[in-house]
């Protein structure tokens, strides 16, 4: 029999072979599974919801908030136990419900709120639109998959400096879900040339069309620098499954400065393929083991024992690199080799074995779990419990 400390791990739901999911704010939810090696996409339906402390930033709304089944246009259930976060408030769009709070939230303080993280956590969670998906279906992402059964790509990118408003792309190194590698060079030095470039990239994507794209630092460096790049050329980043092209965003701890807003910071995600930075991995691990000589791609390779005796080192200007005299075939055969050590890096670190032989990837902060008596509010308990939420009763 599964333990309840297993299903908090793995969710409660055996749907094997979920891939990618991506949520909308409206309840609309689109999951990715591999069935025998196919690809199949499902359309579902999810209700949006966030923990509360308490009801009062609701009050506002009268007849319009009731107990679940009450038939009201915003329900709320009481969660067991003497935890703070106590109340999972639902509504059919996560946009109406967040301004449904922050409306009652400026009425009870008395001036403008703009945004929920500004009540803090210990009043109020709320988790992307994936998250919650995940959590109220108690369903977890590679259930039942092999490590080989995911379609999984490398990219790496050399650019001419650190700023993407003035910088470009010369380089990109893609390692395919097959094995090949292959390096996409710039035709040249201008605008035209690098926006051919981005171009072979999303039609070497597309082509491939991964479940998973790794690279180190890949949210914190290449795909805000490729963004950027593509946005200022007028390149139509379609990498996605799903959605008109462009990469979308998720407020994240780890990430890019949003914008003007300095205090909130993002991660660019990718419609229908899961995104897997090994440095977060790496930090993780080192924070625990102290015992990494640094966090950069190849002081890692070298110290798992993954980088390989002819791997070549170079060093100075990116700029300066690709105008010496050989320089630039040695940097195309260095991002060829990188990519193969991001691939190894994210199998060495995101790999837990089952018993059975069968292997769970752990993407980050997206694994479904709760008690399988109450699905969508028990569920709710994992990421809330961290905030100090009630515990809901077992029945």
């Amino acid at each position: 029999m599964r333990s309840l400390e297993d299903e908090w791990l793995f969710g409660w739901d055996d749907t094997p072979g979920i891939v990618s999911v991506w949520a909308e704010g409206d309840g609309r939810v689109v999951v990715w599974r591999r069935v025998g090696g196919e690809l199949v996409r499902e359309d579902v339906r999810s209700r949006p919801w966030l923990l509360l402390d308490s009801l009062d930033d609701l009050a506002h709304l009268g007849t319009r908030l009731g107990r679940e089944g009450s038939g009201a246009r915003f329900l709320y259930r009481e969660l067991g136990g003497a935890g703070a976060l106590r109340f999972v408030v639902r509504g059919d769009d996560l946009q109406t419900l967040s301004q449904a709070v922050l409306r009652g939230a400026a009425r009870r303080l008395g001036h403008e709120v703009r945004h929920l993280r500004e009540l803090g956590d210990e009043r109020v969670l709320v988790l992307p639109p994936e998250e919650q998906y995940l959590v109220a279906s108690g369903r977890t992402y590679f259930r039942g998959l092999q490590f080989d059964d995911l379609r999984r790509l490398q990219l790496d990118l050399e650019t001419t400096g650190l700023d993407a408003k003035r910088d470009r792309i010369f380089v990109i190194a893609v390692r395919d879900p097959d094995g090949a590698t292959e390096v996409l060079e710039a035709r040249g030095d201008g605008d035209a040339a690098e926006a051919e470039l981005i171009a072979r990239l999303v039609a070497k994507v597309t082509t491939a069309d991964p479940d998973v794209i790794e690279n180190h630092n890949l949210h914190g460096f290449d795909l805000p620098f490729l963004d950027q790049r593509a946005r200022t050329l007028g390149v139509p980043l379609a990498l996605g499954r799903i959605g008109p092209p462009g990469l979308r965003q998720r407020g994240a701890r780890r990430g890019v400065v949003a914008g003007k807003d300095t205090t909130r910071k993002v991660r660019f995600v990718i419609p229908g393929r899961e995104l897997i930075d090994t440095l977060d991995a790496v930090l993780r691990h080192d924070f625990a083991a102290r015992d990494l000589p640094g966090h950069g791609l190849k002081a890692v390779a070298r110290h798992l024992g993954i980088a390989g005796a002819e791997r070549e080192l170079i060093r100075g200007d990116p700029r300066g690199v690709a105008a010496r005299p050989g320089a630039r075939a040695a940097l195309c055969e260095r991002r060829r080799r990188g990519g193969r050590g991001a691939g190894a890096r994210a199998r060495r670190r995101r790999v837990r074995a089952r018993p059975d032989g069968t292997a769970s990837l752990r993407a980050p902060r997206r694994c479904g779990a709760g008690d399988g008596r109450d699905r969508s509010t028990a569920r709710a308990r994992v990421p809330a419990r961290r905030a100090g939420a009630a515990r809901p009763s077992r029945r």
